[in-house]
């Protein structure tokens, strides 16, 4: 544990807190969104959309340049755009506007995601490197799951008030700017090289299951989840924000639980079980979802869905880089980021295309469908020792 009182990896906690506060922070305030622009259920999404599309392309890039030119100016800049652009949507009254600054936000949210664990990739080796990877993630996971019960109470106030505190990005920025001190070795490499390495890495069957998986969580976690489940409950329920908020927030008490015992947990089973019984408990929880008669059964809903977000997420974050070579870690952490774009992005599009043809009901079928399908398909290559 003494690993929390470095000073650089709280700074980089920071970071990664950052780049997941975009759409858990607002995603209990979207009904009100919803109905103070008469959209429809599915139009929420372009919320997620064009805040997350941009990272699939900017993620690499922005890797790319850093091992170039240095992680610190960029990440700064980052959190700068990030804070200002997000901060800014209180000041609009369209909602093309708020989708341009959100797609500007997702441009500079392409950087954190990416340069946290590059960071973490630089300052830190070997074992230590996997355990604070493993901090890292629940940081992340908690983050995840904590930030919609500020934002539920944010929304009470009306739909902008959580998107004031995007601003707390820009100090963030001036802090690292000031006090952040991580090494890092340049590395002149050509853009050629760069995407060889990812090409190389991709070869390996397992490397390509395992970013597979992490674009099914993010297509359930920012689709399902964050998206539709909250528009469930304000529809189906007549919940209110704050009320949406608390539920959210609840995943956090087991994401919690489950993410800081993860270390343990993978020394004792390795990093496949988790990440398996991660996409099992997903589907319970998501079949809870679809028949839940009470708003009070979505706490457990929320909390078993949880479980599986603190088993699965860390674990499937070290498993990306345990088996890529040193050299390559820097282009899979890009490309890592930029899959879970691609989830981030084609979640809620995906979840509103089975909304449109059946409803809520459809949106969780598809939902457990998926979820139960992808640990099916681990458990087949664990078995069989592909992964």
């Amino acid at each position: 544990m003494g690993e929390y009182k470095d000073s650089t990896l709280q700074m980089i906690f920071c970071v990664t807190l950052m780049g997941v506060i975009g759409v858990s922070l607002i995603s209990p305030a979207f009904p009100i969104i919803r109905d103070a622009f008469g959209l429809s259920v599915p139009e929420v999404g372009f919320l997620v959309t064009v805040f997350t599309l941009p990272g699939i392309i900017f993620s690499p890039i922005i890797g790319i340049i850093s091992d170039r030119k240095g992680r610190k100016p960029l990440l700064i800049a980052s959190l700068i755009i990030f804070g200002a652009a997000g901060g800014l949507i209180i000041f609009v009254n369209s909602f093309f506007s708020i989708l341009l600054l959100r797609f500007f936000q997702g441009c500079a949210a392409a950087g954190l995601s990416t340069l946290s664990l590059a960071l973490i990739a630089d300052a830190y080796e070997g074992d230590r490197r996997a355990t604070v990877m493993g901090y890292n993630g629940s940081v992340l996971s908690i983050g995840t799951a904590s930030y919609p019960f500020i934002g539920g109470i944010l929304a009470v106030f009306g739909w902008k008030y959580p998107f004031y505190l995007f601003f707390i990005a820009i100090p963030i920025g001036l802090v690292l700017w000031r006090f952040l001190d991580a090494p890092q070795v340049l590395e002149k490499r050509s853009f050629k090289l760069y995407f060889t390495d990812i090409l190389d890495e991709a070869k390996q069957k397992r490397l390509l299951i395992a970013l597979l998986a992490g674009v099914v969580t993010f297509v359930l976690l920012y689709g399902s989840y964050l998206t539709f489940f909250t528009q469930f409950l304000s529809n189906d329920f007549g919940a209110d924000a704050f009320t949406i908020g608390i539920i959210l927030s609840f995943m956090s008490i087991s994401t919690a639980i489950f993410s800081s015992k993860a270390g343990a947990i993978i020394k004792t089973f390795g990093l496949v079980p988790p990440i398996i019984t991660g996409f099992l408990l997903y589907g319970v929880g998501l079949t809870i979802m679809l028949f839940m008669d009470s708003i009070w059964l979505g706490l457990v809903a929320v909390f078993i869905y949880g479980a599986g977000q603190g088993l699965n997420l860390p674990a499937l974050q070290i498993y990306i880089l345990h088996y890529v070579r040193p050299e390559a870690k820097g282009a899979i952490s890009s490309f890592y980021s930029s899959t879970l774009r691609i989830g981030q992005s084609i979640g809620p599009i995906a979840m509103g295309i089975l909304y449109s043809s059946g409803g809520f009901s459809l949106v969780f079928i598809g939902s457990i469908i998926l979820a139960i399908s992808m640990g099916a398909i681990l458990l087949f290559f664990w078995i069989s020792n592909t992964i």
